[in-house]
């Protein structure tokens, strides 16, 4: 049987509605799992009777995160953000870890996984750290903007079987401390966080690009995703 997988959901400002994009469900079902999207709530209990019925939790890209929920004030260039999806996931991300299931996070999900360990980003890369090209190449999303050293002996390595990848790049935010438990897997060329996990979960992953845009043109790519449905069938 497919494994059910949770996406939280994105929150597509213009519809004022919440969705999956097309590239996850594309690349989930793809790869062999039967992805569902979990509505938006931040108590605990009805968190946990969601997480009864699947095998592992995706969260996607979106908005930027509300800077309170790391302790910061926001910076004029930050997003207006979407605080009940802020609230889902910082209360989610916990029991995620406390069951073990396994977990993926890209782009802003990777930023919630980090900020809900209690880590830190920086709000506005171009004006907040100095020698940081674009990393918000919204052009030709499918190819390379910029390459990644995947660090020797993690498991995006031993994946790969590479040092260094090309990946799109589609934001302006990224991890600036890392949360409690997460240690990095790739950097960019740049010097930023790209890719974390946990060493002491079973299946904690997380890039700060979007392998689900590119995975039809590099096998590298849909070796992630591949990865993360095979850890949620058990």
């Amino acid at each position: 049987m497919r494994p059910i997988i949770a996406v939280t959901a994105r929150f597509e400002a213009k519809l004022e509605g919440l969705c999956i994009q097309h590239n996850y469900y594309e690349a989930l079902t793809t790869c062999g799992s039967l992805p569902i999207m979990l509505p938006l709530t931040d108590d605990a209990d009805e968190i946990a009777r969601l997480l009864d019925g699947v095998d592992g939790v995706l969260l996607p890209g979106g908005l930027d995160i509300d800077a309170h929920c790391y302790g910061e004030e926001p910076r004029p260039a930050t997003e207006s953000p979407y605080l009940p999806l802020d609230r889902h996931q910082m209360a989610l991300v916990p029991q995620v870890l406390a069951r073990d299931l396994p977990m993926l996070g890209i782009c802003r999900g990777m930023q919630a996984i980090n900020v809900a360990m209690g880590g830190t980003l920086w709000q506005d890369l171009c004006s907040q750290r100095a020698h940081t090209h674009d990393h918000r190449v919204e052009k030709d999303t499918d190819r390379p903007a910029h390459t990644v050293d995947v660090v020797s002996g993690t498991p995006l390595a031993e994946l790969l079987n590479t040092d260094e990848m090309g990946v799109n790049s589609i934001h302006h935010q990224a991890v600036r401390k890392l949360g409690r438990g997460l240690e990095p897997m790739a950097y960019s060329d740049d010097g930023l966080v790209e890719a974390v996990w946990m060493p002491k979960r079973r299946f904690v992953r997380a890039v700060q690009w979007h392998p689900e845009q590119m995975w039809h043109a590099d096998q590298r790519q849909r070796a992630i995703i591949q990865q993360f449905v095979d850890a949620c069938r058990g």
